[in-house]
């Protein structure tokens, strides 16, 4: 598919975004335990996460044809992942805001300890929901085998907590917050995420039951099937859009840059130096994004010379 960098965007700051609200639930109730809670960092990452995800969703709109009908979308949240998202999305903010308004306004909102904990259980469930909705929109193409497998949800939640936690780490860093107990969950993330993705990438080229031009045209009876003509004669949307060329030389050295940053990233956490890790885990992150449309098929491309997909 065409890597649009409004959607590459869209899910690398959403992702961090949601992932980072979730960390913050935690980091507060840590704090509160220890009694050493202070609200201002977690205003400031609250801030963070709330530009991050804002980002992420306006910046989804640019890929649409018709920006302005993107209200439409929210219609048919009953039988479209696309629609589940944008109400979930939505459906975070009123909590994000009240949230900060009680850190902000302690003694004007007196909110009891159930209400408290009803706000933050939704600031955890609601933005994992979101980020599996989005992944779902993915997983539920089955035309697309790249995306069409067990690997897409849990690597869009996997790097949302991962990269959310590293944002985490840099925030609690600069406001001197004792974020430390969550390096060795976060680097946990980051290591099973990385090998999950390898393990993806092996499946994507080595897919248990390959598509074949052969299975496309009906003709594998006949024997091998050799593309002679494309069925247009000049480029045309379904080129443009789902049939994007990445060379194989090209495709794996940018899965090198991906591992090779996602594991610094990691020992950036383990010396100390969330700085190091936000910006390896930012390369290795949009590396990756790219790689995942950039190098998925769809199956009408078989029609346009693809032997497989």
């Amino acid at each position: 598919m065409h890597p649009s960098s409004s959607v590459i965007i869209f899910t690398t700051l959403s992702g961090a975004g949601y992932g980072l609200m979730v960390w913050l639930v935690l980091l507060q109730k840590i704090l509160e335990g220890q009694g050493t809670f202070s609200p201002l960092g977690i205003l400031v990452g609250l801030a963070v996460a709330f530009i991050l995800v804002t980002m992420g969703l306006l910046s989804s709109t640019f890929h649409l044809g018709r920006p302005e009908r993107s209200w439409r979308a929210f219609s048919q949240w009953r039988s479209s992942w696309l629609s589940r998202e944008g109400v979930l999305a939505v459906v975070v903010y009123p909590f994000l805001v009240l949230w900060a308004a009680t850190l902000l306004f302690p003694d004007l909102i007196n909110l009891p300890p159930l209400a408290l904990s009803v706000i933050k259980g939704a600031m955890i469930v609601l933005p994992i929901l979101t980020v599996y909705a989005t992944s779902k929109i993915y997983q539920s193409l089955l035309p697309i085998p790249a995306w069409s497998n067990k690997f897409t949800s849990p690597l869009y939640l996997g790097f949302s907590l991962a990269t959310g936690g590293i944002v985490v780490l840099a925030l609690g860093s600069f406001f001197a917050m004792p974020t430390e107990f969550f390096a060795v969950n976060i680097m946990l993330l980051i290591a099973i995420t990385g090998i999950a993705k390898a393990l993806y990438w092996r499946r994507v080229d080595n897919p248990p039951n390959p598509l074949t031009a052969e299975a496309a045209t009906g003709l594998g009876h006949i024997g091998k099937v050799r593309h002679l003509e494309g069925p247009h004669t000049e480029s045309n949307y379904l080129l443009d859009e789902m049939g994007y060329r990445i060379g194989r030389k090209h495709s794996r050295r940018l899965r090198q840059i991906f591992h090779v940053c996602w594991i610094l990233a990691l020992i950036a956490i383990y010396a100390g130096i969330p700085a190091l890790a936000l910006i390896n885990g930012t390369i290795a992150i949009v590396t990756e994004r790219w790689l995942f449309f950039a190098e998925a098929k769809h199956t009408v491309t078989l029609f346009y010379g693809e032997s497989s997909v």
